[in-house]
């Protein structure tokens, strides 16, 4: 199904890019990757509340940027007021420009591991600071929202890939967020795909101006017979190219029987 202003335009095998970088700043959380796509969450890192009380696998980001010599050196220690133990704050992270987004897919703001994702921006004297924290509008418990987070511009793509769409044990979702003239920052879609239970759609996901794609990694494809390939993975492209609108009966009748119809049942 579209999110609000986004239409699915492909559909693309799995790709895992498990590197980040954005013109001369690079992002590295407390998370090890080791190739070709193995993760190590960022559960040693401590932190602190505001009594100064160590507050274990909460999380943190680092942000480090390249001088005019070429040499990269830290410039900040990304953290946040609100972090507390076991929310796994870095377990995502992409940068475009002077804009940073953090996932911490453990927070446990709408119920336990609901997540939540962080923007933060540089100032114009160089300072790093935190610009908005974002959840989602039907944000549920277990969902993991922030377990993906990728920017571009003034638009954040955040994937929640337990979440229950539809009644859909862990189908997932992936949510749009875009910032105003005014600088605040507001979920503008969620998006969703002909999924199923477990397809856990919004497992990866990346977004290059008007265009998302969202990775399903347990989606269960069909080989060149029509055979049944199960956990085979899907990627899902979107376009932000046409207005939301309701189905007719005839397309909510196609959608039950699993074909995508380009409307919003919910509308």
């Amino acid at each position: 199904m579209d999110g609000v202003g986004w239409k699915r335009f492909g559909q693309l095998q799995v790709t895992c890019l498990p590197c980040l970088r954005s013109a001369e700043v690079l992002i590295v959380n407390a998370t090890v990757c080791k190739l070709p796509a193995v993760f190590r969450y960022p559960v040693d890192e401590l932190d602190a509340d505001a009594s100064g009380a160590s507050l274990s696998n909460s999380g943190a980001a680092y942000v480090f940027e390249k001088s005019d010599d070429g040499t990269w050196a830290q410039a900040a220690k990304l953290v946040v007021a609100d972090g507390a133990e076991n929310d796994i704050f870095g377990n995502s992270v992409s940068v475009s420009g002077s804009t940073v987004v953090v996932g911490a897919r453990l927070h446990d703001d709408a119920g336990s591991a609901s997540g939540a994702a962080y923007v933060f921006e540089k100032s114009d004297v160089g300072t790093w600071a935190q610009a908005a924290k974002l959840v989602a509008a039907d944000a549920a418990e277990n969902d993991q929202f922030g377990w993906s987070v990728s920017v571009s511009g003034s638009t954040v793509v955040v994937g929640a890939r337990l979440h229950d769409h539809a009644g859909l044990s862990y189908s997932g979702s992936a949510y749009v967020f875009e910032k105003s003239d005014v600088g605040t920052w507001a979920q503008a879609a969620k998006l969703t795909a002909d999924g199923a239970e477990n397809d856990q759609f919004g497992w990866s996901v990346s977004v290059s101006g008007s265009t998302v794609a969202v990775g399903a990694l347990q989606h269960d494809g069909a080989d060149a017979s029509g055979a049944s390939l199960s956990n085979s993975g899907a990627a899902y492209v979107f376009n932000n190219i046409l207005p939301p609108r309701p189905c007719t009966c005839c397309e909510r009748s196609m959608m039950s029987m699993g074909l995508f119809a380009g409307c919003d049942p919910e509308l």
